[in-house]
């Protein structure tokens, strides 16, 4: 597992002093606080960079949900266009008679005309 940047960052602060520390409390806990300091500006560029990429992922995600949304439409417009026209092509050809004989009012063919049996296939 990585370390979070805070720790990283705290940790180079402190390599940075060496064998130094210094022998009153007052710079001891200046030198503590700027790598606190340091830990959390790098918390928060991490942090700021993860919020970025997900800002990212979330805008892509978005463009394929708007495309998704776009190409369904679509595809219910071209159905109902079809069923429109299916519905119309049975309307026209249809048996002379009530009953199921005879020929198709449209083509002329035995019923059912072709055109028929391959809508039914």
């Amino acid at each position: 597992m990585t370390q979070r940047p805070g720790y990283t960052a705290t940790y180079d602060v402190i390599d940075k002093l060496d064998d130094y520390l210094p022998p009153d409390p007052a710079h001891r806990n200046a030198i503590i606080w700027r790598a606190v300091q340091a830990a959390l500006d790098a918390e928060d560029a991490a942090g700021t960079e993860a919020v970025a990429e997900l800002a990212t992922e979330l805008a892509e995600e978005r463009t394929l949900v708007n495309q998704l949304r776009a190409d369904l439409d679509h595809a219910e417009r071209d159905n109902r266009r079809l069923t429109a026209v299916i519905k119309r092509i049975r309307e026209l050809h249809r048996p002379e008679s009530d009953q199921y004989h005879g020929k198709c009012v449209e083509c002329a063919e035995w019923w059912p005309c072709p055109t028929i049996r391959d809508l039914e296939q």
